[in-house]
């Protein structure tokens, strides 16, 4: 098509009235070919569609056929069931009642699994069971809720067959009165209906669900393996006392949580000498009659376990060194401990410093120690004992420190002087709360962090070698400047005495802060983190700056 036009078009020009009359002409004689077009296109398209529909049922009839060629409709059903018991179920914690998990999601993929999943009991064997929180009035509506998720756990259990149970409740108190009367102990006693096969339970309940607890016997609990309890209450009564009779031969590890209590170990009947784990995490277990746990009260537990292997304790010594010289004269032989979490509620170097002077651990593999509480005491040379400690300690790969500020730089710099060149990755961290501290002098915040230039200099400039040593990680230690770091790390000296070192990381005072996701209060994720929904609050390391680099 041609027009004299060619050259206006897509400009301003403006036709003049002949112009117009030559433009109309044009476009009329121009328009049954556009509707000829238009009528091409719409049986092109009707075609295409005639053919999309004739393929789309020639794919549905070879992918309906091909389907049954899938190799998975060949395998037999017992090896269907080892690969949903061997891969499906979640590994760092007990499953969730919820349909978008297995073994629920295995039974609604097609009627044959799900009769496999539910003739699999391993696939039931585990539950993670969180008690809804009721936040206002309690209605009809909460009830009928709470009434389905009791039925709904007592169903998923009795689908375990006889299988050993690894069961986690996590109970909390209710904030009404009505909410409290409503829930009672109604979890508790439905997880204690199948006592008998208890073998790895961890159980947060509130001091009603204890005491209901504290009922049961050995003979109650004959496969129970491990015990997880985390309670709140201001005292440790004979009743929850009675709990360690709960213990069987076959119990092998015992964890304590109490955000408010006080915990005589020495009263409780647990069979130490068979733990292989033993945690005791914010409790206050008496070893005299001030309520201190000093170092020979620790030795002592640990004397008691001689197959331990894994051990997270709290240590709360005198403000004094005098204590030091009471201890017994032996070693605390501790053979087959690899992992051992030390946290120190008063004066930290006294108090590790005095438990470690008497431990022998030569297959120790992970060592941790934090400070929490500053006290005022004397000048004390730590050296010594966390030399001799270090020297008998041979195979530790992952050394981390969490200082605060009655961890001097002095104390810091022994333990890096003497840490075994064995160590493979070293962590050192600030708390949150000690970062610093206010000088009076001049009514100002300043850093108290024992992490100096002078510290890490003579570290990383040091005359030992330390061949293993492969990552570094600082977090929080304000004093630590970044000129230090970068000097450090360009002196080709440094290089050649850590040839394996790759990162030298430094995080900054937000890095570690992580958001929540809300989520409602019948969540069956209820209590576990946010941003994996996966991992089992009970089986975080000891403290919470160790959650992003655990052993």
């Amino acid at each position: 098509m041609s027009s004299r036009f060619a050259d206006k078009l897509g400009s301003n020009y403006c036709p003049t009235d002949n112009e117009a009359l030559e433009i109309k002409d044009l476009i009329s004689e121009t328009k049954p070919q556009l509707t000829l077009l238009d009528t091409q296109i719409a049986a092109l398209e009707n075609s295409l569609a005639v053919l999309r529909a004739e393929r789309q049922r020639v794919s549905g009839f070879i992918d309906a056929h091909q389907a049954l060629l899938s190799p998975i409709r060949r395998l037999p059903d017992d090896l269907i069931r080892e690969i949903c018991v061997a891969c499906c179920i979640p590994t760092e914690r007990n499953c969730v009642l919820s349909s978008s998990e297995a073994p629920i999601l295995l039974g609604r993929v097609c009627s044959s699994w799900r009769a496999i999943s539910l003739a699999t009991p391993q696939l039931w064997a585990r539950l993670y069971l969180p008690e809804p929180i009721f936040q206002g009035v309690l209605r009809v509506s909460d009830k009928r809720r709470f009434e389905q998720r009791i039925a709904a756990a007592r169903q998923w259990l009795a689908r375990s067959g006889q299988c050993p149970l690894a069961i986690t409740l996590v109970g909390c108190n209710q904030r009404t009165l009505a909410a409290r009367e409503f829930t009672s102990t109604r979890f508790i006693e439905l997880v204690m209906e199948f006592a008998a096969r208890w073998q790895d339970i961890r159980l947060i309940i509130d001091t009603a669900s204890l005491r209901k607890l504290a009922t049961l016997q050995a003979v109650d609990v004959p496969v129970l393996r491990s015990l997880y309890m985390s309670y709140y209450r201001e005292d440790f009564n004979e009743e929850t006392q009675s709990l360690g009779r709960a213990t069987t031969p076959q119990c092998s590890s015992f964890i304590a949580f109490s955000g408010n209590g006080v915990m005589n170990l020495p009263v409780l009947p647990i069979r130490w000498q068979q733990l292989t784990h033993l945690a005791l995490e914010i409790v206050l277990f008496m070893a005299d009659r001030d309520g201190r746990v000093n170092s020979a009260g620790l030795l002592d537990v640990l004397r008691r376990c001689p197959r331990l292997e894994f051990a997270k304790l709290i240590l709360d010594d005198e403000e004094t060194p005098a204590s030091i010289q009471e201890l017994p004269p032996d070693y605390v032989e501790m053979n087959v401990l690899h992992t051992l979490e030390l946290a120190c509620v008063s004066a930290a170097p006294w108090a590790f410093t005095q438990a470690l002077a008497r431990l022998s651990t030569p297959r120790l593999r992970n060592f941790a120690i934090a400070g929490h509480f500053r006290y005022t005491i004397p000048s004390f040379d730590c050296t010594p004992y966390i030399a001799n400690f270090f020297s008998l300690t041979s195979q530790l790969e992952n050394f981390q420190i969490l200082l605060d500020d009655s961890i001097t730089s002095s104390d810091l710099q022994a333990m890096l002087t003497h840490m075994p060149t064995t160590v493979r990755k070293l962590l050192i961290c600030d708390t949150d709360n000690v970062a610093f501290s206010l000088d009076f002098a001049v009514g100002l915040p300043v850093p108290t962090s024992a992490l100096v230039d002078d510290v890490f200099t003579s570290f990383m400039g040091g005359s030992t070698p330390r061949p293993s040593l492969e990552q570094i990680v600082v977090h929080r230690c304000v004093r630590l400047s970044d000129a230090s770091i970068r000097r450090c790390c360009d002196d080709p000296s440094i290089a050649e005495r850590f040839p394996a070192l790759r990162l030298v990381l430094v995080r900054d005072q937000g890095a570690n802060d992580l958001s929540r996701r809300s989520q409602p209060v019948f969540s069956p994720w209820h209590g576990l983190p946010a941003e994996e929904d996966g991992v089992d609050p009970a089986a975080s390391t000891a403290f919470g700056w160790m959650e992003d680099w655990k052993f």
